[in-house]
């Protein structure tokens, strides 16, 4: 059987690509033996992986050759294609999404050889958004649902009732089927005090950090008092594993913040009650993203307590996207407080000209936004910085020979061994100072168990003085000093070592920038 040597090399190092940018590299084959193939095929694709079902998508393909390919001939086939617009490189806790270029020889009669290698699609101005319903939650499969619920409860009530008369289980079919009825009919039973109530939000497709405009209005038909009203903000992941009977879902929740408003709030029967909110979004990178049986979904959820009465409760999703520099952008909100809510209670008999809104201040607990789900149950790692006095021209701050040491060490290991993952657990325990010519900043993905690190960037680049290749995850506060820097620049960091990147045969540190190198006069 005929053996082929695979190599996929990149125009760039770190594999990095916005959505829509033009990827170029290169394959190298060799083969063992003479062997007459139909084709060589290079393909690009996405695929997911994690507790879902596997979603995949092909966006490229090409046929680099056909015929002989000739023993002990290096042969290099150059490839060029567009990335993929959507979805973009995602790693999350239930989900992930990959995209790969593969390289495959068709050979008749026998096993094709083939392999295949990673690369990062990031989100760009040219990606297009993410469809949503026209209608919200999807009016029509919201009311199949309903229809459906209201006649399982009517079943379950109706199989109850001549239970009763003889087995006590049956009142448990008659609580079962009243909580399914009561589930459908709780609004309308709630509006039958507040009248009808419309809950709108703007835009359809925010940005991370910015204002989402959330609209809620009704008439009450009678007087009372209002409990509260409830904005919950969440984010989720949703995965869907097995079919048919073993369908399993999964849901990890990325994010959730409720904001509590109009606290024991007076009821006038006929006076419309007009409520506005901006609610800041948080500064996320899990974009919205809707693909078979995988998932993320961002809704704002409102809930209106009405003492000793059922709760009225709605939600409304929304798509959370990129921000779309040198596009047309949404209608903006302006800047102001992170929540700020306006309430305007009208007559239904006064004249427009009568109307005067009142402004109340936002009664949220808190906007502090809250911390992600760890990944695991371990204790959190705690980054230590080591006090550094500024480096002067005479002693400019170097890389710690330890580091360098040990990236020796990882280097030379085999890599289909456990010999790396145990040079890093005997070196986790140390900080070590890192002197790196920057060459890409990006958001830094995937971090569950460290939330100072979540909203901030990624540093790659190179040691100084050398071609090894390093990158340092830094947290949120370092970002403005990141800004003043740009790729070919110099900086020093300080931080643990946290893995050993095999894609990109790099050393990977979590830790603080201490600042950019000195620079001699």
């Amino acid at each position: 059987m005929s053996k082929c040597n695979f190599e996929i090399v990149f125009d760039r190092t770190d594999r990095a690509y916005e959505a829509g940018e033009q990827v170029t590299g290169t394959l190298r084959l060799t083969v063992n033996k003479t062997i007459n193939c139909r084709n060589v095929r290079v393909t690009a694709r996405w695929k997911t992986h994690g507790r879902g079902n596997l979603t995949s998508g092909k966006y490229f393909t090409l046929n680099v050759h056909e015929g002989e390919l000739l023993e002990g001939r290096q042969y290099e086939f150059p490839f060029e294609f567009e990335a993929a617009t959507k979805p973009w490189t995602y790693r999350g806790h239930h989900l992930n999404i990959d995209h790969y270029v593969e390289a495959r020889v068709d050979i008749a009669w026998a096993i094709d050889p083939k392999f295949e290698t990673e690369f990062i699609v990031l989100p760009s101005p040219a990606s297009p958004l993410e469809a949503l319903e026209e209608t919200p939650q999807g009016v029509t499969g919201q009311m199949v649902v309903q229809a459906i619920m209201m006649i399982a409860g009517t079943i379950f009530i109706a199989v109850g009732i001549p239970l009763t008369l003889f087995f006590g289980f049956g009142l448990i079919f008659m609580a079962v089927g009243a909580f399914l009825c009561f589930l459908v009919l709780r609004n309308f039973l709630a509006e039958r005090k507040l009248g009808k109530v419309d809950l709108k939000i703007e835009p359809s497709h925010p940005s991370p950090e910015e204002l989402l405009m959330v609209h809620l209005s009704f008439t009450p038909r009678s007087a009372g008092t209002l409990n509260n009203l409830t904005l919950t903000l969440a984010g989720q992941e949703v995965v869907v594993s097995g079919s048919g009977t073993n369908k399993t879902t999964h849901t990890h929740q990325l994010h959730e913040e409720k904001l509590v408003f109009l606290e024991n709030f007076q009821l006038q029967p006929g006076s419309r009650v007009n409520f506005s909110e901006k609610v800041k979004l948080p500064a996320s990178h899990a974009y919205s993203v809707a693909l078979k049986d995988n998932q993320i979904a961002w809704e704002i959820k409102a809930r209106l307590d009405i003492p000793q009465w059922p709760d009225w409760l709605d939600s409304r999703p929304f798509a959370l996207s990129p921000k779309r520099t040198g596009l047309e952008q949404p209608k903006s909100l302006p800047e102001t407080d992170t929540h700020h809510s306006t309430l305007a209670a009208e007559s239904a008999s006064a004249p427009p000209s009568d109307q005067t809104p009142t402004t109340t201040d936002s009664l949220a607990t808190s906007s502090k936004l809250p911390e992600f789900e760890a990944e695991n149950s371990e204790s959190k790692e705690q980054i230590i910085s080591a006090e550094v006095t500024d480096p002067s021209p005479a002693s400019p701050a170097s890389t710690s020979i330890e580091l360098l040491q040990m990236i020796e060490q990882l280097t030379a290991a085999d890599r289909f061994s456990n010999e790396r993952d145990t040079l890093i657990e005997q070196h986790q325990g140390g900080i070590f100072t890192a002197v790196m010519e920057i060459s890409r900043t990006t958001y830094t993905y995937g971090v569950f168990d460290e939330p100072d690190y979540r909203n901030g960037q990624t540093v790659s680049g190179t040691l100084s003085n050398s071609d090894q290749k390093i990158s340092i995850q830094l947290p949120e506060t370092d970002n403005e000093l990141l800004d003043g820097l740009h790729s070919g620049e110099t900086m020093v960091a300080s931080g643990r070592v946290i893995k050993w990147d095999d894609l990109y045969n790099r050393i990977e540190l979590r830790g603080k920038m201490i600042g950019p190198t000195p620079r001699q006069n």
